[in-house]
């Protein structure tokens, strides 16, 4: 019987190591603080990026290992979806370098000769970038497999997974085009682009007069609603959904799909916003209300919110769990697919606090520290102090959570590793 109790005890002294270790806390150097630090982020696909300034009225960037040039100026980082490839504009004697990696990890350095430089776009799969610069008011796109010169264009770049087909809206006069592989729309009073469908034609809203449409090319999809309140497309182009205000002033969502002969309309509400769009499967979510009642949607799925303190909606990287910071009648709490689980620690509604998938830990930012808090334990942990910290991500990389933070110029990476 007593050795049966030794070796009870030692199971849970041993178990209680590996969840210590699993859930160790650790902070890396990454810039010592000689040069000043002018600003910095980290990726949800985990890179991080850190701009400094070496000398007066000179930069240069870091992005993970890679360490740049000294420039007149740096514009324009974009990171692919995919987290492989990245590119910015680094200008020098009055050269704009495009510095990008590509997707075999090597280091390029394109100089460009022109008046100023544009968009740097990436495909919605992250496999093709396209870069844009000017020669007085003519553009010049150069995309993967052509080049291509235009005017007047008045909102990001978009290319398709095939890095073949582009689309942007054009100005004309106080109007709108939709420019389409080179091929003009109807003019219209405001466009909202939206993004390629998989079967290669591009989404947009149009409004004219008093009503917004929804095109699918130059095909009309679903009604005229009075607004067209927010929009999204996955990266593969197999899922569209939008949230609409009708002119009674009452919203609701649709969602396009090829495995519905239909669009899927949403029941109305007094108003609705926040909309998340699952990453492959025809699956969205978004905050709505009803008179004084509160909800959040999963598809049709109605869950109740006690008040109005409802934080934006969001799907996990794998798109498991759809996950949100609401106010209870008791304090803050999380909804991981509709099931609610209480925080018994200050975080505001609007935090959009990182979380492992099928886990119960989250992890978020205090003004001083790297928190890590288990709703099931109900166990709080903190990492050390700094100056500031931005809001974490959850690696899945490295399977952590991780953040930026400063102390003075000194800029650390610090982790909860799971």
């Amino acid at each position: 019987m007593q050795k049966k109790i030794i070796f009870v005890i030692i199971v849970i002294y041993l178990c209680s190591i590996s969840y210590s270790y699993s859930q160790r806390y650790e902070e890396v150097l990454l810039l010592d603080g000689l040069d000043s630090l002018v600003s910095f982020g980290i990726d949800t696909t985990g890179y991080w990026w850190a701009a400094t300034k070496p000398f007066k009225d000179r930069y240069r960037i870091y992005i993970n290992d890679f360490q740049s040039d000294v420039y007149e100026d740096i514009m324009e980082l974009k990171i692919s979806t995919d987290g492989v490839q990245w590119a910015f504009w680094g200008v020098k004697s009055g050269t704009y370098n495009l510095v990008y990696k590509d997707e075999f990890e090597n280091i390029n350095t394109f100089p460009v000769i022109a008046s100023d430089v544009g968009d740097i776009t990436y495909s919605p799969d992250g496999k093709h970038f396209a870069y844009s610069y000017f020669h007085a008011d003519n553009e010049i796109i150069n995309m993967p497999f052509r080049e291509i010169s235009v005017v007047n264009r008045s909102s990001k770049l978009f290319i398709d997974n095939s890095g073949k087909q582009f689309a942007f809206v054009g100005a004309r006069g106080d109007k709108y085009v939709i420019n389409i592989n080179g091929k003009e729309s109807t003019v219209y009073d405001e466009i909202k682009p939206i993004g390629f469908w998989h079967k290669g034609t591009f989404m947009y809203a149009g409004f004219n007069g008093s009503s917004w449409e929804i095109f699918n090319g130059n095909k009309t999809i679903g009604s005229s609603y009075w607004r067209v309140l927010e929009t999204d497309i996955n990266k593969f182009g197999t899922v569209m959904a939008v949230i609409v205000q009708l002119a009674s002033g009452r919203c609701h969502s649709i969602t396009f799909s090829d495995e519905f002969y239909e669009p899927i309309y949403g029941r109305t509400y007094d108003e609705a916003s926040g909309l998340a769009l699952h990453p492959t499967d025809v699956l969205i979510g978004y905050g709505a209300r009803e008179h004084s009642r509160y909800y959040v949607l999963l598809n049709g799925t109605e869950y109740y919110c006690s008040t109005s303190g409802i934080g934006q909606p969001y799907y996990s990287h794998n798109g498991e769990e759809l996950i949100f910071i609401g106010m209870g009648e008791y304090g803050r709490y999380i909804s991981v697919n509709g099931s609610k689980m209480d925080i018994r620690i200050g975080l505001d509604g609007n935090d959009k606090v990182a979380k492992k998938p099928k886990s119960t830990t989250i992890s978020f930012s205090s003004s001083v520290s790297l928190c890590l808090y288990d709703y099931e334990k109900n166990t709080y942990k903190t990492g050390n102090m700094y100056d500031y910290l931005c809001q974490p991500i959850y690696n899945r990389h490295n399977n952590s959570y991780e953040a930026l933070a400063t102390i003075y110029n000194r800029l650390y990476l610090c982790r909860w590793k799971m």
